[in-house]
């Protein structure tokens, strides 16, 4: 009896560690290990972020943040990832809404850290337009540094969107690994860039 809740003891505290971890096949991929990639601390604790465009005019978009846990079967690897998911919404227009997502994973054996920017105007057609994965099929643009209206921003991935796709809201994102969504152009030409949080 005492081997057998000794076991469970163990693999208890295997799931809930905040590290990369192997036990009879299980992983996880804990926030500590891919949080580089997304500015926790900042998208966490405000519930709104506010863009500008060039005629000095202010959009507010709402912040929704989530932190969870799965569990993914990849072949032979079984494991558990952390996860969190940033929306972010305009109470003016239900599609004006896109996802940022920490979507770390394993490809044979190694951990891929990756970050993925949704944009959901489609519920039923989510369209994935920038990741950060090494191995994803999206082909981003880095900038060192970048002005969008007349604001500027460090390590900056964007993606153009190819207007033939459903979506009809941002055909370009902006992510910056310090701020989290930085700009954004929608399919009427409008560039909008980050101005400020507010909690």
């Amino acid at each position: 009896m005492d081997k057998i809740i000794y076991s469970l003891a163990v693999i208890l505290l295997c799931i809930s560690c905040n590290s990369i971890n192997e036990k009879d096949n299980l992983q996880q991929i804990g926030l500590n290990d891919v949080l580089e990639l997304i500015p926790i601390s900042v998208l966490e604790n405000n519930s709104e972020v506010v863009f500008v465009n060039s005629a000095s005019i202010d959009k507010t978009l709402d912040l929704e943040f989530y932190k969870g846990t799965k569990q993914v079967n990849d072949g032979s690897i079984l494991y558990v990832t952390d996860f969190i998911s940033v929306l972010y919404s305009d109470n003016h227009d239900n599609n004006l809404r896109m996802k940022v997502e920490l979507e770390p994973y394993f490809d044979n054996g190694r951990l891929i850290k990756n970050v993925v920017v949704t944009l959901l105007a489609n519920s039923s057609n989510p369209i994935p337009i920038l990741s950060l994965s090494p191995q994803g099929s999206l082909l981003n643009t880095h900038y060192i540094e970048i002005t969008l209206n007349g604001r500027s921003f460090e390590n900056v991935y964007s993606n153009i969107l190819n207007e033939t796709q459903e979506n009809k809201t941002y055909s370009e994102i902006y992510y910056s690994l310090e701020i989290g969504v930085v700009g954004y152009r929608d399919f009427e030409g409008e560039l909008w860039a980050f101005k400020e949080f507010k909690n």
